[in-house]
Parts: structure tokens; sequence; C-alpha cells
């Protein structure tokens, strides 16, 4: 087996239970997919000029062709020019009335496959939206990202150019195979026989070569995804000296699946030549009927005048068609990614229930037992325990004790197998996503910026908060003076991930973001564990001063963080091995005192 052949197998081997995959549904799918087309359904009203105005250009050349005819006929039966001055002005009102419909055709075709585009891209952002993190943490970001993207592009110009153009092949191909029997039947159904021939060669076609350009279109995300993990981790791979050896390996398979493209063009080009051999057969056979029938007497030299330039005219539409197929196997390929992401079922199914005005800030586990696929062991194991309103609970336990996989579920990324997660009383699965999320405010352990000024990264807490009230925010998080130093101040850009900020101040950054959201409920995920001990004390002064009045769960592997709690909750392989204060757990000389004398003696 060749490299090429091993890479395409390794890039398209289903690992996210596509709705169309490469080793099950992707063999089958037809040229007019069914699930395809109704996917772009929302679509075909903005193609309707575009068709329009194909059809007015295929029927100008028919009545061209008519024209050329006259005048022909004109001249061999030895009429003046002359005679024929107004045929030749309307021959040239036509050509540039179709320049200009052919122009506009252009324009209106590019502005509404970029429509098309937009509204694929809107509609998988929304899609992604309701699937929730839960879900998005499953796949490879690259893959997303070049699904959005390319997959949109794609499809595109299927909707906004094949598909046009197929609707107006086969208006033009039957209008003009009508005409043709009127003239002559005979060589009306010769013609149409060859033009039904001429009209299926894309299905033809799509045979030969749909699969392996639909393979390589799966592949090249892949591959894609490969070039981001490589771009993210290339501190990673300087520090271990494996940069030069990880881009040997990309640049390999980057080339095996340029061959295995090259492949792809050869074979397109060797089915594109069956469509010219029946165009030139098609022009070949009407012209030896048309000179028998014209010998029998049966049409006149214009008739058959008329024919020939005619035939060439219903061969122009198929002609066009034959240079755009390559958008449908593209298309092809790229709805298996876009369906992937539109038709995915959600692990947690949004609610259908009226909005509840208010909640009590409290939240409790009942029961719960969740696994993150069916094969592994629980994450959470009948886990119950409860906060009250005010209280200020802790969470600890070994790494893969199951404390970040609690926050998922307060947040419903994911539902439970069993038991009931409830906010307030209310089971979350019925509770509105956004009212849900709203009240919560979270400080992680891996603060996500983005590509933006402070500005913008605080207001995502609070659209409409105004300068005083980022500024209020900032001094509570202990932000303010450091942003005020910054060049420009909250306008300054941080850089993707706020990677201009230090860890210290980014995470200050998180908590200003929680202190202007102001939500009921508070969780502090890992807040402090990946900052400096100079950065720490500032951090827990500035998160204490966010918890005053609030409800809060504080998850942590570092125990300082839990001593002042309410009450501290232990988990221990995703069961709740033991609860209650700190100092009640010290003298139980149980899993939390071995976790304390085993900190107490890394200090």
């Amino acid at each position: 087996m060749s490299k090429k052949t091993d890479v395409v197998n390794e890039y398209t081997r289903v690992e996210s239970k596509r709705g169309l995959s490469i080793t099950t549904g992707a063999n089958r799918m037809k040229l007019f997919d069914r699930r395809v087309l109704e996917l772009g359904r929302g679509e075909y009203g903005k193609l309707r000029s575009v068709i329009i105005l194909g059809l007015l250009i295929s029927f100008s050349y028919i009545v061209q062709g008519l024209l050329i005819a006259i005048i022909l006929n004109g001249v061999f039966a030895g009429a003046s020019l002359r005679k024929s001055e107004l045929y030749f002005a309307a021959v040239a009102f036509l050509i540039v009335l179709r320049w200009a419909m052919i122009r506009e055709n252009d324009r209106i075709a590019a502005k509404t496959a970029s429509s098309i585009a937009m509204s694929l891209r809107r509609r998988m952002y929304r899609k992604l939206y309701e699937l929730g993190p839960g879900w998005v943490s499953t796949q490879k970001s690259g893959v997303i990202q070049a699904t959005l993207v390319d997959g949109a592009e794609a499809l595109q110009n299927y909707y906004g150019r094949f598909l046009p153009q197929v609707i107006v092949s086969i208006v033009a191909g039957v209008s003009i195979v009508a005409i043709l029997l009127h003239v002559d039947i005979i060589i009306g159904l010769v013609i149409g026989a060859m033009m039904i021939a001429a009209l299926i060669q894309p299905i033809a076609i799509y045979k030969g070569v749909g699969k392996g350009i639909r393979i390589w279109f799966v592949a090249m995300p892949r591959l894609f995804a490969e070039y981001v993990d490589n771009i993210q981790g290339i501190v990673t791979l300087k520090s271990f000296n494996a940069s030069q050896k990880q881009g040997e390996i990309l640049y390999q398979r980057t080339n095996d699946l340029y061959d295995a493209e090259i492949s792809i063009l050869r074979d397109e080009i060797l089915w594109s030549i069956p469509p010219g051999l029946v165009a030139a057969v098609c022009s070949t056979v009407a012209i030896i009927i048309g000179a028998i029938r014209m010998d029998a007497g049966a049409i006149s030299a214009e008739g058959l005048l008329f024919v020939l330039l005619l035939v060439r005219e219903a061969l122009r539409p198929v002609t066009d068609l034959g240079q755009i197929i390559h958008f449908s196997f593209t298309g092809m390929g790229a709805a298996e990614g876009v369906l992937d992401i539109l038709e995915a079922v959600p692990l947690a199914v949004a609610s259908t229930r009226t909005p509840i005005t208010s909640f009590p800030p409290s939240f409790a586990f009942e029961g719960v037992t969740f696994r993150y696929r069916k094969t592994d062991a629980p994450a959470i194991d009948n886990l119950s325990f409860s906060v009250g309103p005010g209280e200020k609970v802790a969470l600890v336990g070994r790494s893969g004790s199951g404390k970040t996989t609690v926050t998922a579920l307060l947040m419903r990324f994911f539902d439970p197998q069993a038991g009931f997660v409830r906010l307030g009383g209310e089971d979350v699965r019925f509770i509105p996503a956004d009212e849900l999320h709203a009240m919560y405010s979270i400080v992680s352990q891996d603060t996500f910026l983005f590509h933006g000024t402070v500005r913008e990264n605080l207001l995502m807490a609070k659209p409409t908060a105004s300068q005083e009230e980022l500024e209020q925010a900032s001094r509570a998080a202990a932000a303010h003076k450091f942003i005020t130093a910054l060049p420009q101040g909250y306008d300054t850009l941080i850089g993707e991930r706020g990677v201009r900020l230090s860890g210290g101040e980014r995470q200050r950054i998180a908590i200003a973001r929680a202190f202007l959201k102001d939500a009921p409920i508070l969780i502090l995920d890992e807040a402090t564990s990946s900052v400096d001990v100079a950065n720490e004390a500032l951090i827990r002064e500035t998160i204490a001063g966010l918890a005053r009045d609030r409800t809060t769960l504080i998850i942590s592997h570092r125990l300082l963080a839990a001593r002042d709690a309410d009450r501290i909750y232990v988990l221990e392989k995703g069961c709740l091995a033991e609860a209650g204060t700190h100092s009640e757990l010290v003298g139980y000389k149980g899993n939390y005192s071995a976790l304390v004398r085993a900190e107490e003696a890394c200090i």
C-alpha cells in the first residue's frame, strides 16, 4: 500500500460518528442527495434571478441562431444585404444585451453565492452554540474551523452555481428539442436522445470521480487540524526539539494528499472527454441527417441552417454544465462536514419551558451519575450534595476525581445518565440555557481572553456597561492599575488568548468580568492554580471580595483555598467520600486529612 493511500485512509477514518461517513454513507451519496438539497432549502429563493437570467441568456442564443439562419438563407438566395439590415441590427442588439445579462448574472450569482455561504455559516454557528462546549470538546477545532470556512464556500458554489446551471441546462435543452421537433420530427427525436445522453453525463462523471474528491475534501480539514495543533503547540515542539521532525511529518502528509489530489484531477480530465465527444458527434449527426432530410425535400435550406445553428446552441448549456460539474464534487464533500454539525444531537437538549423569572441562588446534585462515553467508568457516580443560598462550599479531591465535571453539569454542557441537577430546586433540564447561564459567574484555571481590547473582553459580561462600571469592576479585581498602565489603557489590544498579558493579569481581568456580570452564584474552578505565589495572594484577596454575599462553589486541589469554606465535600473517583468543615475533616483522618498532610509536606 502506498503512502498516499495510507494517509488518505488515515485521515478519512471516521472518528466522530459522521452522519454521512466515508465508510458507510459517502460512497452512496447521490449527485442530488436529498439531505443536501434539504440543507439548502431556505436558500433557493435567492437563486431565482440567477436562473431567470441564465434562461434569458440561453434563449438569446436561440433567437440569434434563427436570425443568422434567415440572413444566410437570404444570401444564398441572392437577396440584397440591405434587406437584412434589420436582422443585422437585431443580432447586434442581442449580442450587446446578452453581454449585459452575462455581466449582471455573474454579479448576482457571486452576490447570491456569498449570501448563501454567510447564511450557512450563521446556521452552523447557531448550531454550535446550541450543541455547546460539551459537544465541541469532542471534535477537533481545526476540522470545525475548516468546515465553517471552506465547507460553506464549497457549498455556496454547489447551490449558487451548479444547481442553477442544472435547471438552465434542462429547461433550455428541452425548449430547443421542442423547436427542433417542430422543424423536423426525425431530427428532433435524434437530437433529443443525444441531449438526454449529454444531460445525464454529469451523473456518470460523478460516479467516476466524485467519491475520490469527496474523500479528499474530508481529508483536507483533518490535515488543516494538524497544522492548527502544531501552531498552537509550537512552544512545546520547540522545547522538545521536535519542531523539525513534526514539520517533516506534516510536509510528507501534505505531499501525499497533494499526490492524491493530482490523481483525482487526472481522473476528472479523463472523465471530461466523453462530453466533448458527445458534442462533436451530436453536431456531425445533425449535419448528416439534416442533409438527408433536405435532399428528400422534408426541410428547406433555411430550415437546415436553423437546425445546424440550433444544435450548436442546444449543446451550449450542457457544455457550461460540464465546466462547473466539479462544484458538485466539492459540495458533496463539504456537505458531510456541514451535516455533521447541523444534524448533530446536543448532549443536553434545549428546554422548551417558559423562562422562570427568578431562582433562589442554591443548587444540588441528587444521585447524579455521569459518563462521558458509554464505555467509560463514571466521572461522577451517584453523587449527592447541596449548596444553600449564600453558602460558601468547597469541592476538593485528587486530579480526575470529578471536580470539573461538576461545573460542566451545573452549566448543563452535558446531561447526567442518572439523577438530577437542580438550581433553586428546579431541574436544570427544564431551565432555558440563557436563564441558567445568567445565574453563574465562573472564574476558571484556563482563563480565555479573545483577540481584542481589554474593554471588549470585559464587555462580554455586560455589553451595556459604562466606563464607570468597567473601572469599578476592575478596581474590585485589582486590575484597574495595570490596565491604565497599558499603552492604550482599556482600548489596548491584548492579542490572541491575552498573550500580551501575564497569567496574573489575565486572571484579574477574568475576575473583573465576574464582578461586572454580578451573577448570584460564583464558581471558582482552580482559579489560582496557574499563577505565581505573589499574584496568588492578591487574587485570593480579590476573589474574597467577589464571593462576598454570593453563593460560592470553590473547586480546587489546593486546600488553602478551601479552609474557610462553610462546608467541604471531598470527591474520590467521582463519589462523595467525606463532608464537613476543615477542622472536622482533619479530625476524621481520612482522605481530606491525607491531602492536607501531602500538601503541607510539599510546602
